[in-house]
C-alpha cells in the first residue's frame, strides 16, 4: 500500500505539471492573439467594433460574412458564421476571421 501511495503522488505530480504547461502555453497564445493584426494596447475588457454586413477581414480581404442567409440578422447561417469569427481584445477591436488570426499568430515573426 505505501508503494501505491508514492506512485499515486508521483501521478498527481505529473497530471500537475502537465496541467501548468498547458496553462502556460494558453496564456502564451492569449499574448500573441491579443498582439495580433499589428494591435496594441492595455489588456482589459474590450468590446467588438461594430463591423457591417461588407465588411472584410484585414487579414485575407476576404467578406466577413458570406453572401447570402449569413447577412440576415437572427438566422441560422448568421449564428454559424458569427462562430467563425474574432476580434483584437488588445486594442483595435476589428472583427477577423478566426482561422487568418490563428494562422497569422502562428506564422507571425516575433
Amino acid at each position: 500500500t505505501r508503494q501505491r501511495d508514492v506512485e499515486k503522488r508521483e501521478r498527481e505530480a505529473k497530471q500537475a505539471e502537465r496541467r501548468a504547461a498547458l496553462e502556460a502555453k494558453r496564456q502564451h497564445r492569449s499574448r500573441q492573439n491579443d498582439s495580433a493584426a499589428g494591435c496594441s494596447g492595455a489588456r482589459e475588457e474590450i468590446e467588438r467594433l461594430p463591423f457591417a454586413e461588407d465588411d472584410t477581414c484585414p487579414i485575407c480581404c476576404d467578406f466577413l460574412l458570406p453572401e447570402g442567409p449569413a447577412r440576415e440578422d437572427g438566422s441560422r447561417e448568421r449564428k454559424a458564421a458569427m462562430r467563425l469569427l474574432t476580434f483584437c481584445k488588445s486594442g483595435c477591436r476589428r472583427t477577423m476571421h478566426s482561422q487568418c488570426m490563428k494562422h497569422w499568430a502562428d506564422h507571425r515573426v516575433s
